[in-house]
């Protein structure tokens, strides 16, 4: 397994949004070791995960990354499928990533990757389901501590038969997340616990 760790120092990759660009995915990684740190990844545009797409047996980790305005099918950030795969994600930021199906700053999709998310934030994502996280599993699903604030639609869902764990999230609101008419935060789906 190909190990990399990437220092940004505060640097961008981004795709141009001058007239005539190519779409193009920002960065394909597998059968790899991935270290991003402190780094912007923008303008992504692809059918799965524009900013990042992880296609099998491949640990990603991300520590203070931007994912900015990477739009896609699925997973407009970050999208992860299939069991092999592993992603932890902290002190993070997704804003103006956008999805026209599933996940529209990070998408979990079938098999049983590791994904864990904390200390990060959610802003103004978009997508009609899931548009700061879809997932369609709950196994090794671990998103905690994190911020979710003014996403579109319905900003987190479990596709999951099983009940997902998201404790000691912000959604946006002292009342919390809204569920029905629990609370007047970001929209979530039902079978996930805060």
């Amino acid at each position: 397994m190909a190990k990399l760790t990437i220092k940004g120092n505060g640097a961008t990759i981004t795709r141009s949004t001058a007239a005539g660009t190519p779409d193009f995915r920002i960065i394909t990684t597998t059968n790899s070791e991935l270290s991003l740190l402190n780094l912007t990844i923008s303008n992504g545009r692809a059918n799965e995960g524009a900013g990042i797409a992880l296609t099998g047996n491949t640990k990603l980790s991300l520590n203070a990354v931007n994912l900015l305005n990477n739009h896609a099918d699925e997973g407009g950030g970050v999208f992860v499928a299939y069991t092999g795969n592993q992603v932890n994600i902290t002190n993070s930021h997704f804003e103006g990533n956008k999805a026209t199906t599933w996940g529209g700053a990070v998408s979990v999709y079938i098999g049983n990757p590791s994904v864990t998310i904390m200390n990060s934030t959610f802003f103004n994502n978009e997508g009609p389901s899931g548009s700061s996280l879809f997932t369609y599993t709950t196994q090794n699903i671990n998103v905690s501590n994190n911020c979710f604030v003014n996403n579109g639609d319905l900003s987190v869902f479990n596709y999951a038969s099983s009940t997902l764990s998201m404790p000691n999230n912000w959604w946006g609101a002292s009342t919390g997340p809204s569920v029905s008419v629990d609370g007047n935060g970001d929209t979530i789906s039902t079978k996930i616990s805060y």
